[in-house]
């Protein structure tokens, strides 16, 4: 069991890759999850907490800021805004109506 997300239990969505069944079930497993997911952030994003902490992280990934600097600077700070972008993609799957919100920050 994840310790993470104990609802998770770590499987290969597949076992056999060349049966269909297993392919078509593992589709299926794979949307409930990312649904499951996104009631999860609905939750968080409907408390001022969890809205405060998915915009400090915003800010800090750097999701709505550019700038210049070294190659080493850049490829660090795209790593970053890497993860910050996924996140806002949660945001924007769970609450498309905070977007505006979340890039006050």
């Amino acid at each position: 069991m994840n310790p993470i997300n104990p609802t998770s239990d770590d499987r290969p969505f597949v076992e056999n890759s060349a049966d269909a069944k297993q392919i078509k079930q593992a589709r299926k497993r794979e949307k409930a999850t990312e649904r499951d997911h996104i009631e999860r952030v609905k939750r968080v994003l409907e408390t001022p907490d969890g809205r405060h902490v998915f915009r400090h992280y915003l800010g800090l990934c750097g999701v709505f800021r550019g700038g210049r600097s070294t190659l080493d600077e850049l490829q660090f700070n795209e790593g970053q805004r890497n993860i910050g972008l996924r996140m806002l993609l949660d945001v924007e799957q769970a609450r498309p109506d905070l977007i505006s919100i979340m890039k006050d920050t």
